[in-house]
């Protein structure tokens, strides 16, 4: 019996010392981690970097600006032999005024309709024939600050180039829409006001709107 006893005393001995080992080590662990964590944030804060400095400027694309003011970027594709060619206009629907709510996507739209090259229409087809899908490689936006225009070509010829830009040039300030054109595509826009026209949007402009107000 006393043996029996004796070693009861020592298993639970042992069971309370390996008890008090394991919470030891889990301290441990805690504080090794801490130490590491707070280590990990003093270097974080070491090299965070200057928001203030001006971001690193690739080497490999050429920046210029022309006579008139436009600025361009030139990056190389290496990849493949096609070219995409976006046009930055800095006007969005933040520069309308009252009672012109939703002019800057209108007039996004109607650069498609009608130019002095490419009248009634004729600017899609003709992108079409270069091998561009409407919609996908020709297409356009309006954000709040500025209006882009993009058009992806599959080739980079100096023909393709040319005509791209002389689309572009034409829709920068040779627009000739008529009536008849505007008239054609109000529908196209009311469609689109129409779809975008959900709840999620509705509950996002509220917030947005009241920004711009102030």
């Amino acid at each position: 019996k006393i043996s029996y006893r004796r070693g009861n005393v020592d298993c639970l001995h042992r069971i309370r010392l390996a008890s008090a080992l394991a919470r030891r080590t889990r301290i441990a662990t805690s504080f090794a981690a801490l130490l590491a964590a707070m280590s990990a944030s003093r270097a974080t804060s070491a090299t965070t970097p200057d928001l203030a400095a001006p971001l690193p400027v690739d080497a490999t694309v050429i920046r210029g600006s022309l006579a008139n003011g436009v600025r361009y970027w030139i990056a190389p594709n290496h990849a493949s032999h096609d070219a995409a060619i976006w046009m930055r206009i800095g006007a969005g629907s933040l520069h309308e005024r009252a009672g012109e709510e939703g002019l800057a996507h209108y007039v996004e739209h109607m650069a498609f309709r009608g130019t002095r090259h490419f009248p009634h229409d004729t600017v899609t087809r003709r992108l079409e024939s270069l091998g561009l899908t409407f919609g996908t490689d020709e297409n356009a936006s309006t954000t709040l600050r500025a209006t882009t225009y993009k058009l992806n070509l599959p080739n980079s010829s100096a023909a393709a180039l040319s005509e791209a830009m002389t689309v572009l040039a034409d829709f920068a300030y040779r627009r000739a829409a008529t009536t008849v054109d505007v008239a054609r595509e109000r529908p196209v826009i009311m469609e689109e006001q129409r779809a975008a026209d959900t709840l999620g949007a509705r509950v996002d402009s509220e917030p947005l709107g009241d920004l711009v107000r102030e």
